[in-house]
């Protein structure tokens, strides 16, 4: 049985947010049990991840890839040989992401240009996945206001893939329907849930999805050092506050806290292949 009694599956304390006191953090994070998954989101911050979970032997691990909103930004396109070099280097690596479709933040006046690169560079990185049996870290955001289709493109691209295999995979920081949580789950995906759930505005629709969709498909997630749960809001957020939304999970389902931690951690290790 692990000796971390909550899995924390998505946070960026390889981000320049931490770069002063990444230590710390990290140590209080073995000291107490939360084991994290720090995910990059372009080829710096992926190296990053990695060079800091190989500095301890378990509870630290790392995903690699390219955020759509970065697609169109960097200063050389994308090459999936870049991120298959990074699996070859290190055991550490557990998933590729963060990636997906944003329609959040599109760049005016070129957005069909900026959706099509973030489509081609989305599916490259599943068949990335799906090639080294690695978890898929999936970011869906929708557009603040336009009607909602970044969720449904996403299971679009996934239910193409399927005749090829589909990785094991998440929808992080999930904020759809729960007609939209149990579509994805029905393809063997867990759904993250992060912080905003126990925010007093903004989290009823995401209790109710916490609520129907089965423990055993649920992953606990911080986002640090973003959406810091609601007792910390304005401050930055950090892999153990994880706890916040273990504990509103719980109320969600009727069931303790050291029940919904020991089922979220046994489903982000499931996730990630961790077999200790």
């Amino acid at each position: 049985m692990s000796s971390f009694r909550l899995f924390d599956s998505h946070a960026h304390v390889n981000f320049v947010a931490f770069e002063d006191d990444w230590r710390a953090v990290l140590d209080d994070c073995q000291r107490h049990g939360v084991a994290v998954t720090l995910v990059g989101s372009q080829l710096p911050t992926s190296r990053r991840a990695i060079e800091l979970a190989e500095l301890y032997p378990e509870g630290v691990y790392a995903a690699v890839g390219l955020h759509p909103v970065h697609v169109a930004d960097q200063p050389q396109p994308f090459r999936v040989e870049d991120y298959a070099a990074m699996i070859s280097a290190s055991s550490r690596v557990v998933a590729i992401g963060e990636t997906g479709i944003d329609h959040f933040r599109l760049p005016a006046g070129r957005e069909a240009q900026d959706l099509e690169r973030q489509r081609e560079v989305f599916i490259a990185q599943l068949r990335l996945a799906r090639d080294h049996e690695l978890a898929l870290v999936i970011h869906t955001r929708e557009h603040p206001t336009k009607p909602p289709a970044a969720y449904a493109e996403v299971l679009g691209i996934l239910r193409r893939e399927q005749a090829a295999g589909l990785p094991q995979g998440v929808i992080h920081c999930f904020l759809g329907t729960v007609e939209e949580a149990e579509a994805f789950t029905a393809l063997g995906l867990y759904v993250g849930i992060t912080g905003i759930i126990t925010f007093e505005k903004r989290s009823e629709q995401l209790r109710r999805v916490a609520a129907a969709v089965p423990l055993e498909r649920l992953v606990v997630e911080t986002d640090s050092p973003y959406l810091a749960p609601q007792s910390y809001r304005g401050k930055r957020n950090q892999p153990q506050y994880v706890a916040h939304v273990v504990e509103e999970i719980a109320r969600c389902k009727g069931v303790s806290a050291a029940v919904a931690a020991e089922q979220t951690s046994e489903n982000a290790r499931r996730l990630f292949g961790i077999k200790n």
